[in-house]
């Protein structure tokens, strides 16, 4: 069910990643071609083996990263997790169901590609981390050089991929 985006929308969006990279005029030109959604628990907001070419960031609401009807993850709105596109490897992976009632933006992930390339911005911005967290393991690593070099749009899988060492 497609929505009005509301009227921070431009400043909620511009905390994902990889659209942090994106100037304010690039971010208003992908934001024509965005279709903003609500949706009901239950719904699917795509399955397993999709092969649609959008990237779905979830703006409000939980949703539940599914593998094989499986639950192996909750992604909460405003969390870290959320900044990232949801399973957005295609063919899809995961599906994703919505918990409770959700809103979110499906990006046509090939317009952002080629407004990524055009903006000829080599360097990799670590956007809106709280500095004052000096113990922050997250930004610290965001903010390494090696992260540096890694595409935006890799990262979340590189971070879900990680494993604590007890």
């Amino acid at each position: 069910m497609g929505v009005v985006p509301k009227h921070n929308t431009v400043q909620m969006l511009k905390k994902l990643v990889p659209l942090n990279l994106l100037s304010g005029e690039d971010l208003e030109q992908l934001l024509q071609t965005a279709s903003f959604n609500k949706e009901k628990a239950g719904t699917y907001l795509f399955r397993q083996g999709d092969t649609d070419y959008h990237n779905v960031y979830l703006l409000s609401g939980q949703v539940a990263l599914l593998d094989k009807m499986r639950e192996v993850d909750r992604i909460t709105a405003g969390s870290e997790t959320a900044r990232f596109p949801l399973a957005h490897q295609i063919p899809r992976k995961n599906s994703v169901r919505a918990i409770g009632r959700v809103e979110y933006v499906l990006i046509d992930n090939r317009k952002l590609s080629e407004l990524l390339v055009r903006s000829n911005d080599d360097d990799y911005k670590v956007a809106d981390l709280n500095a004052a967290v000096t113990d922050d393991w997250m930004s610290q690593l965001l903010q390494s050089k090696v992260f540096q070099q890694i595409p935006a749009a890799n990262i979340q899988s590189v971070i879900m991929r990680m494993e604590e060492v007890g």
